[in-house]
């Protein structure tokens, strides 16, 4: 559709940072790879490769990337360049890191992507000196607040179309310090966020509470385990979120008498703070604004359309570049979002005119279909331009 070809691949150093991180990573598999087959470690090599295929370029480098393959509002010809090249590059040098294991398949792929030659004729991949520690770290930290948030969204029961305003994370140590304003914005793209502000303790996103486990309590401390349970209650979170960063015997003083609470005599119950929608996971804490304005309500209206207008386009076999005449119909509230983000919802769905109103025309659309977004009536229509 494109009609691109890998004849001349772009620098690396003028790739987006989603390229350049999976060519850091796709280095760093070539040289683990050449390793494990060096050393007959064929179960590793195969894993790596399954891993990176799987984990790193399909669940995160395509998915992050579609806009630029599919030549959407927010990429230009030299970034679809560069997604091309970069999954071009990818693919080919997986080919060639599983031809030893899969011979017939990789051969054939290859030939597909690489002007019809074998696989088995080039040279066994190895590291291209490409891998960056530092933006393997700030990937790594992005992809795990990506995690938390979306976790955040489901916990919330908010979708991932309804954008929100913010988010905040706290990261342990200075691992923070390593992500760059372009990983932010795949994460804020990422998790459909506005703001992402880094926090410096995890104890202004959450506070923390004692619920003590008599089965261990009560044979430890037997006719004072109700008393070493009310002063438990009692902690505050402070001391509780010390604890937790030193691990170990809880000290607390019960009629005056100092005991040891075995660790596992208490577990830490998480609460927010500011009506944020918290997550934790390895130290890192994310705390979710899930507060939607009506800025943010329309917004999250249009994606829902945009989604649903993709779905109509499917359904009634439109080829993936046909252009349409884009007719939304219904609700003040979705004829008015509809409009605000009239040219976000064409550039998305191709279409070359939209008619927006309260209700639809006697005629002049091949297909129609009629929704519910919120629990508001509304009506799609697309004709082929």
């Amino acid at each position: 559709v494109e009609g691109w070809k890998p004849d001349q691949l772009p620098a690396l150093e003028v790739r987006p940072v989603m390229d350049r991180w999976l060519i850091s990573r796709l280095d760093g598999v070539a040289a683990a790879c050449r390793a494990d087959l060096d050393n007959f470690n064929v179960t590793h090599a195969i894993r790596r490769i399954g891993e990176f295929v799987i984990d790193d370029l399909s669940n995160w480098y395509v998915r992050r990337s579609r806009a630029r393959f599919w030549g959407t509002r927010t990429a230009t010809r030299d970034t679809m360049n560069a997604a091309f090249s970069t999954l071009w590059e990818a693919l080919v040098t997986v080919c060639r890191l599983l031809a030893p294991v899969a011979p017939f398949a990789a051969d054939w792929i290859h030939r597909e992507i690489a002007a019809g030659k074998s696989v088995h004729l080039e040279r066994y991949p190895q590291s291209e000196g490409r891998e960056d520690a530092e933006l393997d770290a700030a990937m790594e930290l992005a992809r795990q607040i990506s995690g938390l948030g979306r976790a955040a969204r489901e916990a919330a029961a908010v979708r991932v179309r309804q954008p929100l305003r913010r988010l905040f994370a706290a990261v342990p140590g200075r691992r923070a310090a390593v992500v760059s304003e372009d990983v932010l914005e795949v994460v804020r793209d990422e998790l459909n966020v506005k703001e992402i502000t880094f926090v410096d303790d995890a104890a202004e996103l959450l506070t923390y509470r004692a619920e003590p486990n008599f089965a261990v309590l009560g044979p430890e401390f037997g006719a004072r385990a109700q008393a070493v349970a009310e002063v438990l209650k009692g902690l505050d979170g402070a001391e509780l979120a010390a604890w937790r960063s030193r691990g170990g015997a809880l000290s607390v003083e019960v009629s005056g008498e100092k005991l040891e609470v075995p660790e596992s005599a208490v577990t830490l119950a998480e609460e927010s703070r500011n009506g944020l929608v918290v997550q934790s996971d390895s130290g890192v804490v994310v705390g979710l604004d899930v507060v939607v304005d009506d800025e943010l309500r329309a917004e999250g209206t249009a994606r829902e359309l945009v989604n649903r207008i993709q779905r109509l386009r499917r359904e009634v076999g439109l080829e993936l570049d046909d252009r349409i005449r884009l007719g939304i119909f219904g609700a003040p509230e979705v004829a008015s979002a509809a409009d605000t983000h009239r040219d976000y919802i064409a550039s998305e769905v191709l279409a070359v005119d939209v008619e927006i109103g309260p209700r639809p025309p006697g005629g002049g659309y091949d297909h129609t279909q009629e929704i519910r977004l919120d629990g508001r009536e509304a009506m799609i229509a697309v004709q082929v331009d």
